[in-house]
């Protein structure tokens, strides 16, 4: 693995970078039939990136094949061994978050200011 870029989970701005010297180890898991894929790894929790490693920013991580992949952050645990910090983070493909999402058809409707289309549409 290369490196791991922490992104902001509102605005996409790219917070920080982890580099390989700092993952003690990784794991990328990918179950096909239930869409499920995770990413997680143990690094050092006294280092700058530490801090932005938090529930819902991103981590944009290469593949197996060199291409980039999105990840949203679910768990993160900071511990000490010895003198050591470390922080143990787990994520979930962002496409996940897509499961529950319900389809709008197109089509129209009635004549109705734009407040009442928007309460519509979110219900």
């Amino acid at each position: 693995m290369s490196k791991i870029i922490i992104t902001d989970g509102q605005t996409d701005e790219i917070l920080e970078r982890i580099g390989k010297k700092d993952v003690i180890e990784n794991d990328h898991e990918q179950d096909k039939p239930t869409y499920l894929e995770t990413f997680s790894f143990t690094a050092f929790g006294n280092k700058r990136y530490a801090q932005y490693l938090t529930d819902k920013n991103r981590l944009i991580i290469p593949d197996e094949d060199g291409n980039w992949q999105e990840f949203v952050i679910r768990f993160t645990d900071k511990y000490r061994e010895d003198e050591t910090v470390f922080i143990e983070v787990i994520a979930y493909a962002s496409y996940q978050e897509l499961v529950g999402s319900k389809i709008i058809r197109a089509g129209r409707t009635e004549s109705m200011a734009a407040e009442a289309h928007a309460r519509s549409i979110l219900s």
